[in-house]
């Protein structure tokens, strides 16, 4: 059983009852995550090839990773609730989750596009 069928959990006397759940918001979810993954390659291919210092480069590799750990610490906490305790995700946790994976696709684009303008601006400068 995959982890996107085991969102939600309920609790019949001893016994533990795996619900699937087939909501468009778990849909949502993992083109998301598929996203941000397509996303931070590209990013990681992009600074690879230009021609910003090597520790421009870094730095920017660091941001990103920085926004990446965050956000795996962020589901991991989800993942934890849903496995540690008898919980219903909600909608409202789902939502939670798919802001969460906007806000970080957001914030590599905007480290991505502030890097690559810097590294073209310092290759027109040269």
């Amino acid at each position: 059983m995959s982890y996107q069928q085991q969102w939600s959990v309920q609790e019949q006397g001893r016994e533990h009852e795996m619900v699937m759940v087939n909501d468009p918001a778990i849909s949502d979810l993992n083109s998301l995550i598929k996203e941000k993954d397509v996303l931070i390659d590209t990013l990681q291919r992009k600074i690879h090839t230009t021609n910003a210092s090597l520790q421009q480069r870094i730095d920017e590799l660091q941001r990103i990773a920085e926004i990446v750990r965050k956000n795996s610490e962020f589901l991991g906490s989800i993942q934890n609730q849903i496995e540690n305790t008898n919980t219903i995700v909600t909608i409202k946790t789902v939502e939670a989750v798919i802001n969460k994976y906007q806000q970080t696709g957001d914030q590599i684009r905007e480290i991505a596009e502030n890097a690559l303008s810097q590294a073209t601006d310092e290759c027109s400068q040269e």
